[in-house]
């Protein structure tokens, strides 16, 4: 073996398959669209959330601190101001768990691999995000993360903090509000939050890509201006009450926007459930018959068929205050395929 003063003309030269590139090339398989908001909507309700709201917010937080007297935002790095425009924020009711934020080291898989009843939690579709932005973050609890996939918020040099995203403890001194108070009250829009204490859910930011940031982006060459993510949220209000039916712990999904002119958001759509404890209890229910039956027969019998018909009635509140419900009746069978399709037939006719 060489010894150690045999190899000083040697230096490391780590190979690696770069952030960007992978990124990059999930991107490929996903489409910029409303799958982005389905797609955060499903971690959501993987992570047991009952609400799910998105905002757009048209603020340049720069812009407004200079209009202020503010000759500059107090920001975790200087380099990010570029980052503090016009964003999509989307939050919900559940805080991450510790594996949730080792599944964002391990972008190409998911921590969820086992885990039966999660289907999207932070896995490889969560990285549709980066259709919108280069640099997203987010709080949950008493954690502000930031990801920065190009690593070159820190004028390019490498340290302990740059390996594509950064996370700390919002509550402690030399990282809180104290420290960089614009960093955090960007996610201060549909409530007033108070980052002395942990918050009670998750909210993530998505600064939209602006087309300067678009030519030397290599996760997408795409910027995106408000009015097409206004769409994009419409698109998803006309796609809500189907999203919701089949979700299992999500009970309500809510659309805001922010106007540049505006210090509180407009409500511009609201879907939930008006019978939601009602339904849920029913469907708790189903999955407690199935476990008993597997747990004392070792396996769901062939012959035995569990069902449970439920009724949730939607309430949707449009933005001129217009409000319709729907009603509809949805069965779920547990069973033998054959046994349980001629049961529907039977049940349709």
């Amino acid at each position: 073996m060489a010894k150690e003063h045999e190899l000083e003309d040697f230096r490391s030269h780590g190979i690696r398959e770069p952030l960007t590139t992978r990124i990059a090339s999930i991107l490929r398989a996903y489409p910029d669209s409303t799958q982005i908001a389905r797609e955060l909507l499903q971690n959501s309700d993987d992570a047991k959330s009952t609400v799910q709201w998105y905002l757009l917010d048209h603020h340049h937080h720069a812009k407004l601190a200079r209009s202020n007297g503010d000759a500059k935002l107090k920001l975790f790095h200087e380099d990010l101001e570029e980052y503090m425009g016009p964003a999509l924020l989307a939050g919900s009711d559940s805080v991450f768990e510790e594996k949730d934020f080792l599944s964002l080291k391990n972008l190409a898989s998911s921590e969820k691999k086992g885990d039966e009843s999660k289907i999207g939690q932070m896995g490889i579709g969560f990285n549709s995000i980066y259709h919108l932005t280069d640099c997203p973050s987010f709080i949950s609890g008493d954690q502000l993360m930031m990801i920065e996939p190009h690593e070159r918020t820190f004028n390019g040099v490498r340290s302990e903090f740059n390996e594509g995203a950064v996370r700390g403890n919002f509550l402690k001194g030399s990282q809180g509000v104290k420290k960089f108070p614009d960093q955090l009250k960007a996610f201060s829009v549909l409530e007033d939050i108070d980052f002395t204490k942990p918050y009670n859910g998750t909210i993530f930011r998505l600064p939209l890509r602006t087309p300067k940031q678009a030519k030397v982006s290599l996760l997408s060459k795409y910027s995106h201006t408000p009015q097409e993510i206004l769409q994009m949220l419409m698109e998803l209000k006309g796609e809500a009450l189907k999203a919701i039916l089949f979700l299992k712990h999500v009970q309500k999904i809510l659309i805001y926007e922010r106007k540049e002119d505006q210090d509180t958001p407009t409500k511009l759509f609201e879907i939930d459930i008006v019978n939601a404890a009602e339904v849920g209890a029913q469907r708790s229910q189903l999955l407690d018959d199935f476990k008993n039956h597997v747990q004392s027969a070792g396996s769901l019998d062939q012959d035995a068929i569990l069902q449970c018909s439920v009724r949730p009635t939607f309430r949707m509140t449009h933005g001129d205050g217009r409000i319709t419900e729907e009603t509809w009746q949805v069965t779920t069978r547990i069973g033998n395929i054959d046994k349980t399709r001629a049961a529907m037939l039977k049940d349709s006719n």
